[in-house]
C-alpha cells in the first residue's frame, strides 16, 4: 500500500517521523514501565514473552476497495541489546514474490522518541520507517509513523500488535490519508510453532 501510494506520488517521497508520542514514563526497580498516572504498562514483559518461530497467514490490501491477498508468513522475535529491543523478523509474498521485513521494538516506551523502526521489502521501499507509541493505544504495540513527499501532506501508517495469550498475535498495519481516514492494509495472524 504505501509502496503504490508512494507511486503515485512520483516514487519521491521520504518516510519521516510523526508527532505522535506517548506518555512520559519512568522505570521502576522491577523492569517494569509505570506511566506518570501510574498505570501499569508491562509491554516490554508481554512482548518478551513472544520470543520464538511463528507461522499463519499475511493478508494484503492494496486499495480498500480490492480484494485481499492472502499469503503464508513466517515470523521469527528475539530479544537483543541485552532485552531492550525485540525484533522480529517475518517473511510474506506478493503475487507470488518472497518479501520480508523486520520490526525494531523498543521494550521500554521513552517520551518523545523513536519506538519502531520498521523495514519491508515492498512496503518501505528501501528505506526505514519511524514510529512512536500513540497515546492510549490499545495492544502490546500500538505506533504511528508518516511518509510522503518532502514538500505536501503526509500519509499516516499505524502498527499494531495484539497478543492473545503467549501461542497466538496479530500484526495489524492502516494506511491513513492526510486527511485521516484509516483504512487495513495488512493483517497478518500468528500461532506459535
Amino acid at each position: 500500500m504505501i509502496s503504490r501510494c508512494l507511486d503515485r506520488m512520483g516514487g519521491t517521497a521520504l518516510l519521516a517521523l510523526v508527532c505522535a508520542c506517548s506518555a512520559p514514563t519512568r522505570h521502576t526497580d522491577r523492569g517494569r514501565q509505570t506511566a506518570e498516572d501510574g498505570a501499569s504498562m508491562e509491554q516490554g514483559v508481554e512482548l518478551a514473552q513472544l520470543v520464538g518461530e511463528w507461522e499463519g497467514d499475511n493478508r494484503l490490501w492494496v486499495f480498500p476497495e480490492d480484494p485481499v491477498r492472502i499469503s503464508p508468513t513466517e515470523a521469527r522475535l528475539h530479544l537483543a541489546a541485552g532485552g531492550a529491543l525485540v525484533i522480529m523478523e517475518y517473511t510474506w509474498a506478493y503475487e507470488g514474490d518472497p518479501q520480508a521485513g523486520t520490526l525494531l521494538v523498543r521494550t521500554a516506551a521513552e517520551a518523545d522518541d523513536v519506538d519502531v523502526v520498521w523495514f519491508d521489502s515492498w512496503h518501505t521501499q528501501g528505506k526505514f520507517m519511524l514510529f512512536k507509541r500513540e497515546t492510549g493505544g490499545k495492544g502490546l504495540v500500538s505506533v504511528r509513523g508518516s511518509y510522503g513527499p518532502p514538500e505536501g501532506p503526509k500519509w499516516g501508517w499505524r502498527i499494531v500488535l495484539e497478543a492473545e495469550g503467549k501461542e497466538r498475535f496479530t500484526l495489524r498495519m492502516y494506511n491513513i490519508t492526510p486527511d485521516g481516514e484509516e483504512a487495513p492494509a495488512v493483517e497478518a495472524h500468528y500461532s506459535r510453532r
